[in-house]
């Protein structure tokens, strides 16, 4: 009950009046007092998380030019730095002339010392010219693969833009009864790698790719990135072979030959069949 006749008493207080009592100074520690601060409040801005402690009493009247004066003595008593490195004038190589050219050179103006720099003018670099475009004609290569030309080895369509799907599709099949061609480079075409990836073949095909390049004994060289370990190694072996009977063809030696191939190998190899008199060792 004293609490409650304690605080009757203020109900009747004019708060204005009490305000206007206040001085400045007091207002302002008044204000502080009722603002609501929370300096852990990441979402305020960090001018209202805290109290303005910015304000400090002036100085003095601001007179531009006595600054400006000041600055300018100021950086004009303070002493250089030393340089660590001294500089030193650029040594140019002397070039010995002609009597002639240095008596000519010496009594040139500024204007003709130009002219001559312009008609000798500096050392220009060798240019590079452009590559040719593929002009592979790509219609009448097709009917070559077709016709199974014997000249016709490499084929070439890299950077060929405008050959459409249906001719590439056209020399996939054409290659499969070529005998003749062992390099194909298409780089730069409508069949590049995205195509490709976006449809693997599998398992089963890749089989069926190492079981057709182990009977095919020309192809020397095939890329294609293999996504089963068993069709991979095949296709290896499979090439490899193939370039051993290269290199045995091509042989000059007496035919004293350390054979790493089975004698079915070598009989597609040299085209005719072997007989041993006796067991190798």
């Amino acid at each position: 009950m004293s609490y409650r006749k304690e605080m009757e008493k203020y109900r009747d207080v004019d708060e204005d009046e009490l305000l206007q009592k206040l001085s400045e100074e007091e207002l302002r520690k008044l204000e502080d007092e009722l603002e609501e601060l929370d300096p852990d409040n990441a979402l305020l801005p960090a001018g209202l998380r805290q109290k303005d402690q910015t304000k400090k009493a002036p100085t003095g009247t601001f007179q531009r030019d006595n600054l400006l004066a000041h600055l300018e003595k100021q950086a004009k008593d303070h002493p250089d730095r030393d340089d660590l490195t001294k500089a030193v004038d650029p040594i140019l190589d002397d070039v010995t002339l002609e009597p002639e050219l240095e008596e000519a050179l010496a009594n040139a103006s500024d204007a003709e010392l130009c002219d001559i720099a312009g008609v000798i003018q500096c050392a220009q670099y060798k240019q590079i010219p452009d590559e040719h475009p593929n002009d592979t004609d790509v219609e009448q290569t097709l009917l070559r693969i077709k016709h199974n030309d014997p000249e016709l080895v490499e084929v070439n369509l890299n950077n060929i833009k405008n050959i459409p799907i249906t001719t590439l599709k056209a020399y996939a099949e054409a290659l499969k009864e070529n005998t003749v061609v062992d390099r194909l480079s298409i780089v730069g075409t409508r069949s590049n790698d995205p195509v490709a990836f976006s449809q693997p073949l599998g398992n089963k095909v890749e089989m069926e790719i190492a079981s057709m390049l182990e009977r095919n004994s020309t192809l020397l060289k095939f890329g294609y990135h293999f996504t089963q370990q068993g069709p991979r190694l095949r296709c290896s072996n499979a090439m490899m072979n193939n370039n051993d009977l290269v290199r045995i063809v091509r042989s000059d030696s007496d035919g004293a030959f350390t054979f790493t191939l089975s004698v079915p190998e070598l009989e597609r190899a040299f085209c005719k069949q072997f007989k041993f008199s006796s067991k190798p060792k």
